[in-house]
């Protein structure tokens, strides 16, 4: 699982919105690591969704807390500014849609839909 890197941890994470700041945190979600997450904008009448891949790094102590569907949930992205917590770059609130799981022989990712 080493070719899986949680997201923010690249090479160009230390730029936001264009800015040189510090880096991201890394994101955790139902007791896993977020490696990337995707959002679509609520738009007239039509809701958004915030769709999130999760691997559990058990090196890292991560340990899947499966989503109960219909439960609320915020997901944050926090800078990494020293701080314990970090200040909030993005935040989506909403209630979880959907849980899946998908594995071949070198990983297992989960991914989760947080409809708004």
């Amino acid at each position: 699982m080493s070719n899986i890197q949680p997201f923010g941890t690249s090479a160009d994470a230390a730029s936001v919105d264009g800015v040189n700041s510090n880096s991201l945190k890394v994101i955790k979600a139902f007791g896993c690591t977020v490696v990337s997450f995707n959002v679509s904008a609520d738009w007239g009448s039509q809701a958004g969704s915030l769709d999130i891949t999760l691997i559990e790094d058990e090196a890292d102590g991560d340990r899947l807390s499966i989503p109960v569907i219909g439960t609320p949930f915020i997901f944050e992205v926090r800078e990494d500014d020293g701080t314990a917590d970090g200040k909030v770059i993005f935040e989506h609130i909403g209630v979880v849609s959907s849980f899946g799981r998908t594995a071949n022989p070198t990983t297992k990712t989960y991914s989760v839909t947080i409809g708004s």
